[in-house]
């Protein structure tokens, strides 16, 4: 059975554990264009004009706040994106310390909003803080949510919602977003990923091809039909939080020098900078893209104990990617665009590899050729993005396995919209218990001959795949190792491995 994404009975129900962000500069000019975005409902201009609905997200990340206009009818719905440009800068949580002028900081961009919507007194907001507040303690972020529901009800908006979300939702979100609007474009046995960069956290979130997931697991339940998503949210992992911790580093090795020669930044480059610890110093620039690359591996912290295999960085245990299609966005578009391997309105796969080559190519260039408000952090990123990837597992070389996109199909990436998407469902939460989504095991043999599994159709109920396990003992650690994923009912299943059992399951 298919997920049912666009049928507004359907009720989803999302089981949560754990969500981060992004920013912006409040645009000189508003432009509004209603843009037609469910792939599939074919709709027309009127669309917006008719709809009954209106919804704003304000998405309150760590360098900056977004509002994010949606609208949609009251039946046979499909969701529209008011084309607007409405950001500011700088995140709310840089007003922990003066949570009163908020009332002025979002007034900007609350007022810009209204214009988009044809009744502001029936349009609810709901705000939302990422890695950026979750950075905040609580005493520190309750004067700040306060004033944010102040403004928004002052605005003459209905207000909503106004609060931090976990590390986790964002990932979430940002993976509905993507199954909205890719479920046409996917074949019916491609596995979603999405991998988000953002300022101060990295979210990797995913539905194994395996089905497996023993920890951080999501249940999208939707009616009748559920999938089982994974997803993570790395804590200062995003582009402004690593680079803090790199400062960091490097002036733990350079002990009371104020200068420190960063090899992550071009030559030429001169930046003053408070370092946790450490006070103020000087980054300068030395272009060495190998030393670069070796200190944004440290920071992944790899050598911390993995207590639940297998562990992608910091020791946290991830699903193995094989087999899933990855979007990425955030400041990994940012960098991918920045090096020239993608161009701003395209969605284009690329490898770690063709990162690494561009990444230590931009390195060795002088600051003075290449100085930008953005580009300062291309050199950093670049390798750290490299760090990652191969840190999650990705082969250096696929350059298949992962999509670099500021838009696709006329769509924002980012949470957001997969955050109105779960209002708009009513969504629910609940608790996974079981760490697959699979069934009881339908058949099990020993796969040291080899084995053969065969499934008459009757085994698995039409519209399902049939899926293997090999379990297996290593040490005193269990491994669960996929021989077979997503093979239709009824094939014959060969593995040539020995030792260990295969369990087969009917997977949705």
């Amino acid at each position: 059975p298919k997920l049912c994404w666009h049928n507004v009975l359907c009720t989803v129900y999302i089981c949560l554990i754990a969500a981060s962000a992004s920013g912006g500069l409040l645009s000189g000019s508003f432009v509004l264009a209603m843009r037609s975005l469910s792939p599939l409902v074919p709709l027309s201009f009127a669309h917006a004009v008719t709809a009954s609905q209106w919804g704003i997200i304000l998405d309150c990340g760590s360098s900056g706040t977004r509002a994010r206009v949606f609208s949609w009818p009251e039946k046979g719905w499909s969701i529209t994106e008011a084309d607007v440009e409405l950001e500011i800068e700088p995140g709310i949580s840089s007003f922990a310390n003066n949570p009163e002028a908020l009332t002025a900081y979002l007034a900007p961009l609350l007022d810009q909003a209204r214009l988009a919507v044809p009744d502001p007194s029936t349009t609810k907001v709901r705000a939302f803080g990422t890695a950026g507040m979750r950075l905040l303690s609580e005493m520190e972020q309750v004067p700040i949510w306060s004033a944010v529901e102040a403004a928004i009800t002052a605005s003459g908006f209905e207000f909503a919602a106004a609060h931090t979300i976990a590390g986790g939702y964002e990932g979430l979100f940002n993976w509905l977003t993507n199954k909205y609007v890719l479920q046409t474009t996917l074949g019916k046995d491609v596995f979603l990923g999405c991998l988000d960069y953002g300022g101060a956290s990295f979210q990797v979130t995913f539905a194994p091809a395996s089905g497996v997931i023993q920890d951080f697991g999501y249940r999208l339940r939707v009616d009748s039909s559920q999938e089982r998503v994974y997803s993570y949210s790395y804590m200062r992992s995003g582009q402004d939080q690593a680079m803090l911790r790199y400062a960091k580093a490097l002036a733990s090795r350079s002990q009371e020098s104020p200068i420190l020669d960063s090899p992550c930044h071009n030559q030429g480059f001169n930046f003053s900078m408070n370092v946790a610890g450490a006070g103020e110093r000087t980054l300068r620039g030395t272009g060495d893209y190998s030393k670069c690359k070796e200190l944004t591996q440290a920071l992944l912290n790899q050598q911390n104990e993995c207590l639940l295999e297998p562990c992608a960085a910091q020791g946290v245990y991830q699903p193995p990617p094989t087999g899933v299609k990855f979007w990425a966005r955030g400041a990994l578009f940012f960098t991918a665009n920045g090096l020239g391997l993608v161009d701003w309105g395209d969605a284009k796969a690329l490898s770690t590899n063709q990162i690494s080559a561009k990444g230590a190519e931009f390195c060795a260039k002088p600051w003075a050729d290449v100085a930008s408000k953005y580009s300062q952090s291309y050199c950093f990123s670049s390798a750290y993005i490299v760090a990652m990837l191969n840190a999650y597992a990705f082969p250096p070389s696929d350059e298949t396995a992962v999509v670099y996109s500021r838009k696709l199909h006329g769509f924002s990436t980012g949470w957001p919209l997969g955050a109105q998407l779960f209002f708009i469902a009513e969504a629910k939460v609940d608790i996974a218990l079981d760490n697959t989504m699979m069934g009881p095991a339908a058949k099990s043999c020993s796969p040291a001959e080899p084995a053969r599994c065969s499934f008459a159709s009757t085994d698995c109920a039409a519209g399902t795949s049939c899926s293997c396990i090999a379990t297996s003992m290593k040490g005193n650690t269990q491994e669960r190792r996929v021989l077979f994923a997503s093979q239709q009912a009824g094939q014959t299943m060969t593995d040539s491995s020995t030792g260990g059992e295969a369990s087969c399951y009917c997977l949705p």
